[in-house]
This record gives structure tokens, sequence and C-alpha cells, in this order.
């Protein structure tokens, strides 16, 4: 039940009339070892927690999980995958689905699935922000 209301309220969502760059270049936060360091997600090492606030300008839902893309003001974007139930907790606490146009806060892990493929982010903890 919960994936079908989550589908149906990302298809009726807004995406972004920009082609979508390669992802992977959004600069994230993370601690490095000489303190808090900014990167292009592609440049962190896997397995290291990040965080960043950006814009969604896709949203979808895949398994359980929904695929956010999000962007900076430069174009440069990063692929987050969350639970519904965390995207959906988030929108609830927002008063509204997270989707396009909607600027968040993401944290969670730096991953790459597949060697060859941008790195993408594992979110555990995902906000809505005012911007």
């Amino acid at each position: 039940m919960n994936q079908d209301r989550t589908r149906t309220a990302l298809r009726s969502s807004v995406t972004c009339d920009a082609p979508v760059p390669m992802p992977g270049r959004l600069p994230v936060d993370f601690d490095g070892p000489f303190g808090l360091d900014s990167k292009p997600l592609n440049d962190v090492p896997v397995g290291t927690y990040v965080d960043v606030t950006a814009k969604v300008t896709h949203a979808r839902a895949v398994s359980g999980r929904v695929m956010l893309t999000l962007a900076d003001l430069d174009g440069n974007t990063a692929i987050v995958t969350v639970d519904d139930k965390l995207f959906w907790s988030a929108s609830r606490d927002a008063g509204g689905a997270l989707t396009a146009a909607r600027s968040v806060r993401v944290r969670g892990t730096a991953v790459r699935r597949i060697a060859s493929m941008p790195a993408t982010i594992d979110g555990r903890a995902l906000w809505a922000v005012a911007r």
C-alpha cells in the first residue's frame, strides 16, 4: 500500500525541464582527516558518511525505495536513494511530498554499486529545508 501511494504521488510530481548532467558531481560535506571537508560525491571514498543540501529535480519510487535526483545552482547532481517510509515521514513533517523543486537535506553513505558508474548516496536521514 505504501509503495502504491509513493508511485501515485511521484507520478504527479513535476520534473525540471533542463537535462540532468552526469550525476556524482554534487559537492557533499564529510569528516576528512583534517576536519570538515567538501568534495564532489564521485571524489569521496565509498563508505564515507556524507551530508548535502540541494534541490530535488526528480523523484521516482523503485522497489520500496525512493530515488531522488538532487542538483545545486551550478547544475551538479547526485542520486540519492531512501527507504519509502523515510521519504513519507520527511514529507509529512514538511507538510507535503518532497518532490521536484523542494530543497532537502540528506545524510547518508557514499556508495558505488558498479565501479564504472557514478557514486550515489544511500540516504539514512532526510528532511525539507526552507530556501
